[in-house]
């Protein structure tokens, strides 16, 4: 026997998901209410008046619908069981922007200058007896032993006073040394020195009176003596930058022998 009651036909309602009762639901709501007796409340000596069979159905149907729309929403999927509102659909997380990294600027490149440092240093070796200027910014590295070698003292003597470019240290510096004659004349000590140099030709040259040589050719040395003594007074621009010699040429050099103070009085020998 097909089941006509009011649960049924509301069930499969519910389960099509309507937003408008059937007719069926409708009848079978009216048949519902019409079995039903009113109670009584033996508490309240009075009741509600008696309802009419139109104001029974437009109540009935009334709340079917009521119900019918509460169920559909509750148990659609996704529902919240919220008459009137939908769920909020979930966005996805905003994804941080990402910043570019900062470009680290190219390093400028180094400048040559084109005009020496004025000489406004002032150097005395405790060793060899004389005294000179030297560029602002330099510095210097004393010597700490005689000169008692022949031939050309290198940098690393510590026989040298060197007077040096604090960036580029051994690549351009000015080296200064002396040492007793030991029996030879003047001309023949610078002459000997100079030769010994391998720096060629030769022109004379008077640094604080006294006389000498100074090299003409790739090397820049002035060799001369005083008292007893010889000097020598070295400018090594090192050919690795193209632009040294081109600022600290031989007419710079001069300059700076034109500050030499020999003092061979106070310079320091081996002991016999």
């Amino acid at each position: 026997m097909t089941d006509f009651s009011f649960e049924r036909l509301a069930r499969d309602w519910l389960e099509l998901g309507p937003v408008e009762a059937p007719s069926g639901v409708v009848q079978a709501a009216f048949v519902e209410i019409n079995k039903t007796p009113q109670e009584r409340d033996l508490r309240v000596p009075w009741r509600f008046p008696p309802m009419s069979s139109f104001a029974k159905v437009a109540i009935a149907v009334i709340a079917v619908i009521a119900v019918g729309t509460v169920g559909v929403i509750a148990l659609r999927p996704g529902g919240t069981g919220t008459v009137g509102s939908a769920a909020s659909p979930t966005l996805p997380p905003t994804p941080a922007p990402t910043l570019a990294p900062t470009p680290t600027p190219a390093p400028s490149p180094t400048v040559a200058p084109s005009v020496p440092p004025p000489l406004t240093g002032t150097f005395t070796s405790p060793i060899n007896g004389i005294s000179l200027a030297y560029p602002a910014g330099w510095t210097t590295r004393p010597a700490t032993e005689p000169w008692t070698t022949t031939g050309n003292p290198l940098f690393s003597y510590p026989s040298v006073d060197i007077l040096q470019d604090p960036v580029l240290g051994d690549h351009l510096f000015v080296g200064v040394a002396s040492q007793p004659l030991a029996g030879k004349t003047g001309d023949q000590w610078a002459a000997d020195f100079q030769a010994s140099s391998g720096c060629g030709p030769t022109v004379p040259v008077t640094i604080d009176g006294a006389s000498g040589l100074l090299s003409e050719g790739e090397c820049l040395i002035a060799a001369v003596t005083s008292g007893g003594r010889g000097y020598f007074v070295w400018l090594s621009p090192s050919s690795d930058e193209w632009w040294i010699a081109q600022v600290y040429d031989r007419a710079w050099f001069e300059q700076v022998l034109a500050t030499v103070d020999l003092r061979p009085a106070d310079a320091v020998d081996p002991a016999p």
